[in-house]
């Protein structure tokens, strides 16, 4: 019978006991290349010692390396000494083989390294004070110095500040004129009025290149001489205002408004070529928009059948489980397809709620079979052939645009 001080595996993921036959003094850890063994003078009181800082630690057989092995994740002089060797890297060069160099931290490089993320992923200033941030940069690089939010977001402005007379110049060395793509649109959430302006030119390398050289919120009055006053501005604070060949926007109304200043403004300064004829140009998918759109009209009883069937079905958490359930056991579809549910004003994600309705469709005349109050929504034969049709209509302009 084991004897009850022997210590018992526990498999977590992280055990690190080791089996009673192995010998007592077996240290073939790896951590044993960066500790060393002190002796006590009670036998069973064992100690090691870090080889970087010194510290001493208890080194109990029963107690296993792991929080010797987190130590050494952790000791700053380790980090110390391991950035201050020279390292080996695998770089193309004239020669043959790998050539040694000396590394060096940048203390800028890893600011901006820092601005990028938050700005890429969207993340608050604040997430340079969480403290798995700071460990996790305390790991990766010892020599950077913590940051607080009001730091971090002041780098974020310079860097582009920076970013930004980069792209004013490459607007300067443009050999061609520019392109201008524009886009107006109301948050939900705000109620504000957004401009989007983007800048299209060829560069010298004969390569089409796109930047975003406005995006904020206007303000009111939302009419086509405000946004003309806007674009004029954005367009000399950029010193592009006599490169300018074109401007594409989408069909509203106060877009005609608009596009009269601009050329009354740009002939005045002899800025604009043929007298303006080739200046302005329907948006494409605009008016792809509202072909679709008319066609959808034609159809809204039965879209909206599905629509607020959908939602019907997925309002409910036992409801939705239900429904994919029987899809599952009863109709054998693969349920990580799931129902769509449409934003009316972005006919893509009609057609696709169409085309995910038809997907379960048997599910959905079994559901109204079976629930009286999803009765209002079932659709006849006739209904699901129209649909089928509906989107076939829809797929060719799904696939263009």
């Amino acid at each position: 019978m084991a004897s009850s001080n022997t210590p018992i595996p526990v498999d977590d993921g992280f055990n690190e006991y080791e089996s009673a036959a192995k010998s007592q003094n077996s240290t073939t850890s790896k951590v044993w290349d960066e500790m060393t063994k002190l002796e006590c003078e009670d036998k069973n009181e064992l100690k090691a010692q870090c080889n970087h800082c010194k510290s001493i630690l208890s080194a109990k057989s029963s107690s296993g390396t792991s929080h010797l092995r987190r130590h050494l994740n952790q000791c700053l002089k380790k980090f110390h000494k391991d950035f201050t060797q020279y390292t080996i890297a695998n770089q193309p060069s004239l020669g043959c083989g790998s050539f040694i160099k000396n590394y060096k931290f940048d203390a800028d490089e890893c600011r901006r390294a820092v601005s990028t993320f938050l700005v890429c992923g969207k993340h608050s200033f604040r997430t340079v004070e969480e403290s798995g941030f700071r460990y996790m940069m305390r790991i990766a690089s010892p020599n950077f110095k913590n940051i607080s939010r009001v730091t971090a977001a002041r780098d974020v402005l310079m860097y582009y500040a920076k970013e930004r007379d980069h792209v004013k110049e490459e607007l300067a060395k443009a050999p061609g004129l520019i392109c201008l793509t524009s886009d107006n649109w109301n948050s939900e959430h705000t109620n504000d009025e957004y401009i989007c302006i983007t800048a299209h030119w060829i560069d010298k390398d004969w390569k089409l290149q796109k930047r975003i050289i406005r995006f904020r919120a206007l303000f009111p009055p939302y009419d086509g001489l405000n946004i003309a006053d806007e674009l004029v501005l954005c367009l000399s604070q950029w010193a592009i205002d006599k490169k300018i060949f074109s401007i594409t926007l989408d069909n509203a109304s106060y877009n005609d408004v608009l596009v009269s200043c601009l050329k009354n403004r740009f002939r005045a300064n002899r800025a604009i070529l043929c007298e303006g004829a080739f200046f302005q140009v329907r948006c494409c998918a605009h008016i792809l928009y509202l072909i679709v759109k008319a066609g959808l009209e034609l159809a809204d009883d039965i879209v909206g059948k599905i629509r607020n069937g959908i939602k019907y079905i997925k309002k409910s958490g036992i409801c939705r489980k239900r429904f994919y359930n029987v899809a599952d056991k009863s109709f054998h579809l693969n349920v990580t397809k799931k129902l769509r549910q449409d934003v009316c004003v972005r006919w893509n994600s009609t057609y696709l709620m169409l085309e995910s309705s038809l997907y379960y469709k048997h599910v959905l005349n079994y559901w109204g079979q079976q629930d009286k109050d999803y009765q209002i929504f079932a659709l006849s034969d006739d209904e699901w052939r129209n649909v089928a049709i509906l989107c076939k209509f829809l797929k060719v302009f799904y696939d263009v645009t």
